[in-house]
């Protein structure tokens, strides 16, 4: 399956579990149910490969996810994590960093293969969004 639709079903199997899993079965089409997070899912990203999906919660984790298998792979949180609801994610360009903003009014910049983050910005405002340019080097 090309990595472009396994990401997008991903996606959907990502975007079923934030709904709460409305239904009483998902799509037909959906790769994986991701099931882990104990609140509301607010925000979802696809790494560039479409090998890794990211989700936010209002349960203050970031989530990493295998988008072919749909298991979590590592949870960002806990005492170094968000305080609030995480609202944002995105991935850098080469799928090895992962911002996260929230409602703690912080922006954090994540290792993908460590748990611990490796910068965290204070804002003046709670952060809804987050973006990296294409280079990599500036998180937004």
């Amino acid at each position: 399956m090309p990595a472009r639709r396994l990401a997008l079903l991903a996606l959907a199997a990502a975007l079923y579990a934030a709904a709460g899993g409305l239904r009483a079965q998902p799509p037909a089409d959906v790769v994986a149910v991701l099931k882990g997070h104990t609140d509301t899912v607010e925000a979802v990203a696809v790494s560039p490969d479409g090998r890794l999906v990211a989700t936010g919660g209002f349960d203050k984790t970031v989530r990493l996810w295998d988008a072919a298998t749909g298991r979590e792979l590592r949870v960002y949180g806990g005492e170094q994590g968000h305080k609030g609801q995480v609202l944002a994610v995105a991935f850098s360009a080469a799928g090895d960093q992962l911002a996260s903003g929230g409602a703690d009014n912080t922006a954090k910049v994540w290792d993908v293969p460590l748990v611990a983050p490796l910068k965290t910005y204070p804002a003046n405002a709670v952060l809804g969004a987050v973006a990296v340019t294409a280079d990599g080097k500036t998180f937004a």
